[in-house]
């Protein structure tokens, strides 16, 4: 799929499976560039490498407060997880686990799954 657009990956796979693809090497480059930045090879990496390197360069503070700020709001999405689990009635220990899990690794897009979640309220005749 290296020669296609970014609109057939997404046809062809679906969006979310087109984002994942490409989401996924960007969410291992930026850890990488916060906590090792001399150990990036930026001239293997065309004009990405080029731009990471500028901002490693010129931007470095910003680049490391936003990887925290990412990070604690995971923190606070993961807790924020759990607590509507058991909102919705979700009583699990592992289940309520899992979500905890998901929701740390891949934020929003896991914690708006569990938001639309309804229970299934039995009718009162």
């Amino acid at each position: 799929m290296a020669g296609q657009n970014s609109q057939t990956v997404a046809t062809a796979c679906g969006w979310r499976t087109a984002y994942h693809k490409v989401s996924k090497p960007r969410e291992l480059h930026y850890p990488w560039v916060v906590i090792s930045p001399e150990r990036v090879p930026y001239d293997r990496l065309g004009q990405f490498g080029r731009f990471t390197k500028y901002l490693v360069d010129h931007h470095y503070k910003l680049l490391k407060n936003g990887f925290w700020l990412a990070w604690g709001l995971h923190v606070a999405e993961a807790l924020y997880s759990v607590k509507l689990c058991k909102t919705k009635g979700i009583t699990d220990s592992s289940t309520q686990q899992r979500w905890f899990i998901q929701t740390f690794l891949f934020g929003i897009a896991s914690l708006s799954h569990l938001l639309a979640y309804r229970t299934q309220l039995k009718k009162q005749r």
